[in-house]
């Protein structure tokens, strides 16, 4: 069983959801790395961000992650 992370994959752009982005995303580029500015669906604040990290990951688990469900699960610390 694989033990590192849920992918080898790295992504291609990486993602960046704020409160202070006013258009539904815009592709910008810092040094080489290109980078998608997104805007939060609800208000990120202190009190819920962890939370909807780890909503995002179970969202995106299943399209992205080499492993089965059960390992992802276990790597995820779900169960």
């Amino acid at each position: 069983m694989q033990t590192s992370g849920l992918t080898t994959q790295v992504p291609a752009i990486i993602e960046i959801v704020t409160n202070r982005e006013d258009t539904n995303g815009r592709t910008i580029t810092v040094g080489n790395q290109e980078v998608r500015i997104k805007k939060a669906v609800i208000t990120v604040s202190e009190n819920n961000a962890e939370f909807l990290q780890l909503l995002d990951g179970i969202g995106q688990a299943e399209k992205y992650t080499e492993l089965s469900m059960e390992e992802t699960i276990e790597i995820m610390g779900l169960m």
